[in-house]
């Protein structure tokens, strides 16, 4: 009985993959409903987990989703513990496809110059996903680029133009380099210098 129940949840969330698009995540009332209902309450020993806390916990995943909150939502699901295997396909299914939002969400704090806030997110990416292997491909380039920003804006601080200038112009990254970040300070350098000829020591 509680097999049949849990698969239930495994047709939802299977239904929710490849019906919709990533942005749209459909309430999950009515398997919520099978598994809160009094003949199923009854079924279910007091002392296991019951299949209403897996629904719990999906229902919890679909809202943090919803808020563009993917890692947490991955989290949540890592607590369901499948029940067969099929089960345990569906839920890497969804966490994969979560992954992959991560580190779009990642990639974006990347471009726009926040290379920490990028980093950061990225390294909570599950182990085993393609999107874990495409944070790999990057995370060398991604650290590197850190230090060298850190470094130009230290640079600047000390007044020292020519030297932040040369130090930026070691990101090999078209996208890095467009970012409002990278741009702010260039300009920054280029004000102190014109104000200041002599801003370099």
């Amino acid at each position: 009985m509680k097999r049949r129940i849990v698969s239930f949840l495994a047709i939802a969330v299977v239904s929710f993959i490849i019906g919709t698009a990533w942005k749209v995540y459909p309430s999950l009332t009515a398997a919520a409903s099978i598994f809160s209902s009094p003949s199923v309450a009854q079924a279910q020993p007091t002392s296991a987990p019951t299949s209403s806390s897996a629904v719990d916990l999906v229902n919890q995943a679909q809202q943090l989703a919803k808020q563009g909150n993917f890692s947490a939502a991955i989290a949540t699901v890592d607590k369901i513990q499948p029940a067969n295997p099929e089960e345990a396909k569906t839920l890497l299914q969804v966490k994969q496809r979560w992954a992959d939002e991560v580190f779009k969400q990642a990639l974006n704090k990347y471009e726009q110059g926040d290379v920490n806030g990028a980093i950061d997110l990225a390294e909570r990416i599950p182990a085993n996903t393609p999107a874990q292997q495409q944070y790999a491909q990057v995370r060398k380039t991604w650290f590197k680029n850190s230090t060298v920003l850190e470094l130009a804006e230290q640079f600047h601080q000390e007044r020292r133009c020519t030297t932040a200038l040369s130090t930026i112009s070691l990101i090999q990254d078209p996208a890095l380099l467009g970012s409002q970040r990278v741009q702010d300070l260039k300009q920054a350098i280029n004000s102190m210098q014109a104000a200041n000829p002599q801003a370099e020591s």
